[in-house]
C-alpha cells in the first residue's frame, strides 16, 4: 500500500512538472505584421497553435524578427478593448534611395579649362599691337596663375565628387539601417550592392574603403583652391592697372569665370561642413557592420493574463547626433506595432437566464376517449411538440479570443404553460457569442416529471367517457431541449 501511495505521487508530481515545461512563442514580423504561436511541449517538440492556453502555462516569448539592432523596443499592453494608437514616423515611409549631396554639383555653370598661351610664351604675339609692354606682361602673369587656379580646381573638384559620392553611400546605408519596411535579407543584399558599386571587393573586405581616405581631401584641396584664386585676382588686379590702349574682353571674361566657380565652390564647401571623405569612410564601415552582423532578431519575455487583448512594440531609434541630423529624424521618434494576444483563460464560472423548448416523447401524444355507435375506446392525437420553460443555468467553460467557445451547463426550468408546473434538470453542452459572452446557446438533455398514460393503449374498449387524472401516472423520463439564455450583466462587466 505505502509502495502504490508513493507510485502514485510520482506520477502527480511527473505530470505537474511536465505541464509547467510547456512554453508559447509568439513570432512576429515587424514589416509584412504577420505573427504565429507555437507552443513548445517539455522544451522539445514544437508545434503550431492558435491561442494560449493559459491553464498549461503562461510562459510567453515574443520573438520578433526583421528588427534593426537601430532599435530599442519597450512592451505595452491593452486590457479590454481600447483604441489603436500607432505613431507613425513620416520619414520611415519614405523610400530608401535619397539624394546625395552630388545634385548640388549640377549648379556649376560648367568646367574650368585652360587659356591659351598659359605659358606666357603664345601670348607674345597677342601684345605685339599693345602699346606697353608692361600691359604684355601683366597679362601674361595673368593668364600662367589661371592656368594654375583650374588645375586646382580640377584637383579640388575630383575630391569633392568623392567626398559627395562618400556622403550618399553613407547616408543610403544609414536609412537602411533605420528602415521598417524591408526584410533583413533585402537590407544586407541592397548594402552589399551599393557597396560594390562604390568600391568593388569593398562588400566582402569593407575594411578597403579605409584606404580610399587618400583619394581626395576636399578640406586641403580647398585651401589650394582658395589660395590660388587668391593669386588670379592679384595677377588681375596689376593687370588692370597696367595702361592698355585696347579693352582685353577675353581676360575680363576668364576671370569673372574663376570668380563666379569660386563663388560656388565657397557655399559648397560651407554646405558640406567640417566633414571629409576619410571622416564618411569610417562610417559606412561602422555602419555597413553593423548591417551585415545584426541578427535581426529579438525575443522578449510577455507577461500575458487573461485580460490581456494586445501587447504593443514601441520602437525607439538608436541613433547618434550626426546620423539623427543627417536623416531628419528625431530620437523621440517612435512607430509601433501591435499584436493581437489570443489566448484560452482557465475556468470560469457564467450564470445566464433565458428561455428553453424541451422535448419529451411522451408529451408528444395527447390521449382522450372517443364514442362511437355507443362504443367508447381509448384514442389520440397529436400534441406539444415541445414546451417552452423559463431556465436558469450554470456554465463552466475556458473563455478564448479566437475559434469555438464552448463548454458544460446544468441548470433547471419551469414550464410557463401547459398543464405541467414539474421542475426540469437541465444538462448540456453550450456556446457563447458576443463580447464578453451576453448570449448562449446550449442543446442537452432534460429531465422531469410528466404524465403517462397509465393501464391503457389507443383503441382499447372502455366503459367511461372522459380520462381523469387517476388514469395518468406521474413519471420521471429523459429528453431533449435547446436554449437560449442571457447575461444581462456582461454588459456592464470589466472583465
Amino acid at each position: 500500500m505505502k509502495r502504490t501511495y508513493i507510485f502514485l505521487t510520482f506520477l502527480v508530481i511527473s505530470f505537474f512538472a511536465g505541464a509547467q515545461q510547456d512554453r508559447y512563442i509568439i513570432r512576429y514580423d515587424v514589416v509584412n505584421h504577420q505573427q504565429e504561436y507555437l507552443i513548445v511541449r517539455k522544451g522539445k517538440d514544437t508545434s503550431q497553435t492558435s491561442v494560449i492556453d493559459l491553464t498549461r502555462s503562461n510562459q510567453v516569448t515574443l520573438q520578433v524578427n526583421n528588427l534593426a539592432g537601430s532599435f530599442k523596443q519597450s512592451i505595452e499592453y491593452k486590457y479590454k478593448e481600447a483604441e489603436q494608437g500607432t505613431i507613425v514616423n513620416p520619414w520611415w515611409g519614405q523610400a530608401i534611395n535619397g539624394v546625395g549631396g552630388l545634385s548640388n554639383l549640377s549648379s556649376l555653370t560648367g568646367i574650368l579649362t585652360k587659356a591659351s598661351g598659359a605659358d606666357g610664351n603664345g601670348v607674345e604675339k597677342d601684345l605685339k599691337s599693345m602699346e606697353i609692354n608692361e600691359a604684355a606682361a601683366a597679362r601674361s602673369q595673368f593668364l600662367l596663375r589661371y592656368n594654375q587656379f583650374a588645375d586646382v580646381y580640377s584637383t579640388w573638384f575630383k575630391a569633392y565628387v568623392f567626398e559627395q559620392n562618400c556622403r550618399s553611400l553613407w547616408l543610403d546605408l544609414s536609412r537602411l539601417r533605420y528602415n521598417l519596411q524591408y526584410p533583413s535579407e533585402k537590407v544586407k543584399q541592397l548594402s552589399r550592392t551599393k557597396t560594390n558599386e562604390f568600391m568593388p571587393g569593398a562588400a566582402d573586405d569593407p575594411d578597403l574603403l579605409l584606404a580610399q581616405g587618400g583619394a581626395g581631401n576636399t578640406t586641403t584641396a580647398f585651401k589650394n583652391l582658395t589660395e590660388a584664386f587668391g593669386f588670379v585676382r592679384t595677377a588681375m588686379d596689376n593687370y588692370s592697372a597696367a595702361k592698355v590702349s585696347a579693352k582685353d574682353r577675353y581676360t575680363d571674361s576668364l576671370y569673372q569665370l574663376a570668380a563666379n566657380i569660386m563663388d560656388k565652390g565657397n557655399r559648397l564647401n560651407t554646405a558640406s561642413g567640417n566633414e571629409d571623405a576619410t571622416t564618411y569612410l569610417g562610417r559606412i564601415v561602422n555602419v555597413y557592420k553593423q548591417i551585415l552582423q545584426d541578427t535581426y532578431v529579438r525575443t522578449v519575455p510577455l507577461e500575458i493574463g487573461s485580460r490581456t487583448r494586445a501587447a504593443v512594440i514601441r520602437l525607439t531609434p538608436v541613433i547618434d547626433s550626426v546620423t539623427m541630423q543627417a536623416l531628419s529624424i528625431s530620437i523621440s521618434d517612435t512607430t509601433t506595432r501591435e499584436i493581437t494576444i489570443y489566448k484560452k483563460a482557465p475556468l470560469r464560472f457564467r450564470n445566464t437566464y433565458g428561455m428553453s423548448f424541451v422535448y419529451f416523447n411522451v408529451n408528444r401524444w395527447h390521449y382522450f376517449v372517443k364514442t362511437q355507435n355507443n362504443v367508447s375506446v381509448i384514442a389520440r392525437e397529436g400534441g406539444d411538440f415541445f414546451q417552452p420553460v423559463l431556465a436558469t443555468l450554470l456554465h463552466f467553460y475556458s473563455p478564448r479570443d479566437k475559434g469555438f467557445r464552448w463548454g458544460g451547463s446544468f441548470g433547471a426550468g419551469v414550464p410557463i404553460s401547459g398543464e405541467s408546473t414539474n421542475l426540469n434538470i437541465l444538462v448540456g453542452l453550450s456556446t457563447f457569442l458576443g463580447k464578453n459572452d451576453p448570449l448562449c446557446i446550449t442543446a442537452g438533455v432534460s429531465g422531469a416529471k410528466v404524465k403517462k398514460l397509465s393501464g391503457y393503449q389507443p383503441g382499447d374498449v372502455v366503459s367511461f367517457q372522459q380520462l381523469n387524472a387517476n388514469d395518468y401516472n406521474q413519471v420521471y423520463r429523459i429528453g431533449f431541449f435547446i436554449g437560449i439564455t442571457f447575461n444581462p450583466a456582461a454588459l456592464n462587466a470589466k472583465d
